[in-house]
């Protein structure tokens, strides 16, 4: 969830496709972002796409857990998956199409289970929703 108003994160062109992203975190200081169309085990770190999608993903999840923690309940494990979808556009511009998230929340307790069904409902005009 959102601690701030606001996050500050610099980025600064290290070589060719490869930045750095420069974190104001005690733990990690720099993340390189691989733009580069180097094979994956070449790649020093993810490419923007992928950034995205876990982005996206965390987020949803996030918003998941406080959900249920509203009530006090928790779930025994979270697992999530993430796909970004690429269309080309006039004058080969790649743009994002659509993120598809899948979150795969765990409870065997029937609480959980029951809030869970409230909290992934279509919110009012399909501005967000959560998929179980």
């Amino acid at each position: 969830m959102v601690r701030e108003e606001s996050a500050k994160i610099e980025l600064k062109l290290e070589k060719d496709m490869i930045f750095k992203g420069l974190l104001d975190l005690k733990k990690i200081h720099e993340l390189f972002v691989d733009e580069s169309l180097e094979s994956e085990e070449e790649q020093i770190g993810p490419d923007a796409a992928q950034l995205i999608g876990l982005g996206v993903m965390s987020c949803l999840s996030a918003s998941l857990i406080f959900c249920l923690e509203k009530r006090n309940l928790k779930l025994d494990d979270l697992t999530a998956e993430t796909e970004v979808h690429f269309k080309t556009i006039k004058k080969n511009l790649t743009r994002i199409e659509k993120i598809d998230v899948k979150l795969s929340p765990k409870s065997d307790d029937p609480d959980v289970i029951k809030r869970l069904n409230q909290c992934t409902r279509v919110l009012k005009n399909d501005e967000m929703f959560f998929e179980t």
